[in-house]
C-alpha cells in the first residue's frame, strides 16, 4: 500500500530556490524508495522537460528540470538522473507533466 504525504504548500509563488531549500530539507527523512513528485515552476506551461533523479541514498525524485533538485542533489548525492521523453509518459499535444497538476484536464 501507497503512503501519500505532502511535505508543503507553502513555497512562495514561482521560488524554486525556496522550493529545492524545503525540499532538500525535508527529503533526507525519508527512507530509501521513497518517490517525490515536486513542481515549483517559475511559469506554468514553462517548458522545462521533466526528469528524474535518483540520489545515493536510494531516493527518486521527479520534477520539472528548472533547478528545484539543486539542494537535494548536494546534501544527497546523484546515482543516476534520466529525462522523461516517452511520448506516452509525456502526454504530449495534452497537458504535459507538472503543467497545472490540478487540472482536470485528460
Amino acid at each position: 500500500m501507497a503512503r501519500l504525504s505532502t511535505i508543503t504548500h507553502q513555497v512562495s509563488a514561482f521560488d524554486v530556490a525556496e522550493g529545492s531549500y524545503i525540499l532538500a530539507q525535508a527529503a533526507w527523512k525519508f527512507p530509501p524508495g521513497t518517490v517525490f513528485a515536486a513542481e515549483v515552476d517559475p511559469g506554468v506551461g514553462g517548458g522545462a522537460r521533466a526528469i528524474v533523479l535518483e540520489t545515493a541514498d536510494g531516493k527518486i525524485f521527479i520534477a520539472p528540470d528548472n533547478g528545484l533538485f539543486s539542494g537535494v542533489m548536494d546534501d544527497l548525492g546523484i546515482a543516476s538522473i534520466r529525462v522523461i521523453t516517452d511520448p506516452n509518459l509525456t502526454a504530449k499535444g495534452k497537458t504535459a507533466p507538472f503543467e497545472g497538476l490540478g487540472s482536470t484536464d485528460p
